[in-house]
């Protein structure tokens, strides 16, 4: 686990440099190494979060945008950088020109708020991933987390008492 961060990082020199072959040799090695997560039941958010902008077949190897939103989201869940996975994410949430669901970015987004105790971010994307899938058991606890991290007790209850009635 230990290499995870490493890895991120010398996607992101190669980028830089121009390298993009080599980029994407690490991104498919820690891919095939590192995102072994099988999908079980109807759970629309698994994994990690590189998943969804890097598969293991049939990656276009030279969309720069997407290998670095790629080892962005390799570094999400490293505490020491994970301010630089924030911020290469919300660049690329912003950026219109993108072809990807904007559920890979919340998701991704989600993980790199929770390692940098970013509470307010965990929330907004907590919530994004509610609404868009109000199924998902793991959109349900982390929006629950997020808000008891704010203190949100009062919108916690009401959320809950809803949630419980559609049940």
């Amino acid at each position: 686990d230990s290499f995870r961060s490493p890895i991120g990082s010398i996607i992101l020199e190669y980028l830089d440099a121009g390298k993009l072959s080599s980029a994407s040799n690490w991104l498919d090695w820690f891919i095939k190494d590192y995102s072994s997560f099988v999908r079980e039941g109807d759970e629309p958010l698994y994994g990690h979060p590189v998943q969804g902008f890097w598969k293991k077949r049939s990656n276009d190897k030279s969309d720069i945008k997407t290998m670095k939103l790629a080892a962005a989201s390799i570094l999400a869940t490293d505490k020491t950088l994970s301010g630089e996975a924030v911020s290469i994410l919300e660049s690329g949430l912003l950026d219109h020109d993108n072809n990807l669901a904007l559920n890979k970015f919340y998701y991704a987004l989600y993980f790199a708020y929770q390692t940098g105790d970013d509470f307010e971010g965990q929330y907004k994307s907590a919530s994004w991933l509610y609404i868009k899938y109000p199924e998902s058991d793991f959109a349900w606890s982390v929006l629950l987390r997020s808000m008891l991290n704010l203190g949100l007790y009062d919108k916690l209850e009401v959320l809950a008492g809803n949630r419980l009635e559609e049940d």
